[in-house]
């Protein structure tokens, strides 16, 4: 069996005022991995000593519509911890980093308070040790191979039919030839699901 370089389950975005993101770390990257410097700016003034604050969400998913992400951490600047009034149009700067166990550490850093700010982040999406995830992979293909055996043999898509007696609700498994086991089984491997 060959065992692929993790890589992230999810996309790890910042949500943005207007209600859209920006993907910081995307969605599949290897492990680890740090992103591109995002730059964005302040859409209003927030004054030192006042309650205000400034909310960044942090955000797992790369949907487009922010909140149709699920919301990971929220990173609160507020005016009591200021010692200058952050004008509007400030830039904040914005790097991202994940470790190979998907804990996320982002740096904001706001050039114009000359302050820098760390926000850790541990996912929900963390990688099993590779022998759990080993184990679990050769248990599912036993089981693939007694589901073939039980049901005769694979279905080959080009010669099947809606007249056939399909169930009414399941999974399909689909294989593709040359797409071959490796060290878990013979056979071919799940192409999609």
């Amino acid at each position: 069996m060959s065992v692929a370089k993790a890589s992230l389950p999810q996309a790890f975005s910042v949500g943005l005022a207007d209600g859209t993101i920006q993907v910081l770390l995307p969605l599949g990257v290897s492990l680890p991995h740090i992103s591109e410097v995002c730059r964005k700016k302040t859409v209003r003034e927030l004054k030192k000593g006042s309650t205000d604050t400034h909310e960044i969400p942090f955000l797992s998913g790369d949907n487009e519509d922010s909140e149709l992400n699920r919301v990971g951490t929220i990173f609160k600047l507020k005016g009591a911890d200021i010692s200058r009034n952050l004008p509007m149009g400030s830039e904040i700067e914005i790097v991202a980093e994940v470790d190979i166990s998907c804990t996320t550490i982002t740096t904001i850093t706001i050039p114009f308070l000359d302050k820098q700010f760390v926000v850790n982040q541990d996912s929900e999406l963390k990688h099993e040790p590779i022998d759990i995830m080993r184990a679990r992979l050769e248990k599912i293909e036993e089981r693939l191979d007694e589901l073939e055996e039980k049901l005769g043999g694979k279905r080959i898509l080009e010669s099947c039919h809606g007249k056939m007696n399909w169930p009414r609700s399941g999974v399909y498994f689909f294989f593709e030839p040359g797409e071959i086991r490796t060290n878990s089984g013979e056979g071919l491997r799940v192409v999609r699901v």
